[in-house]
């Protein structure tokens, strides 16, 4: 049986923030992963890899939940966009 990756959401979510100093919430590894493939600037490096490898697995784990949280913050902190 599949999860329903719809529902899956951090405790708190993750603010980044743009080049034009834009803030958006990210709430869990589903939008964490469109952020990453659509809205990433910044040049990718492990963590970025990281974060798109455990947000995937988090969509069929939801043990893995709040991994992929922190995962996509060390993933911002390196490229300067965590708020």
């Amino acid at each position: 049986m599949r999860n329903n990756v719809e529902n899956l959401f951090w405790q708190i979510p993750v603010t980044v923030c743009t080049s034009h100093s834009a803030t958006f919430d990210i709430e869990g590894p589903r939008e964490a992963l469109f952020w990453m493939l659509n809205h990433w600037s910044a040049t990718v490096r492990p963590e970025y890899e990281d974060a798109m490898a455990i947000c995937y697995s988090a969509l069929e784990q939801p043990a893995m939940l709040e991994h992929s949280r922190a995962a996509f913050c060390a993933a911002a902190v390196e490229a300067s966009i965590l708020h």
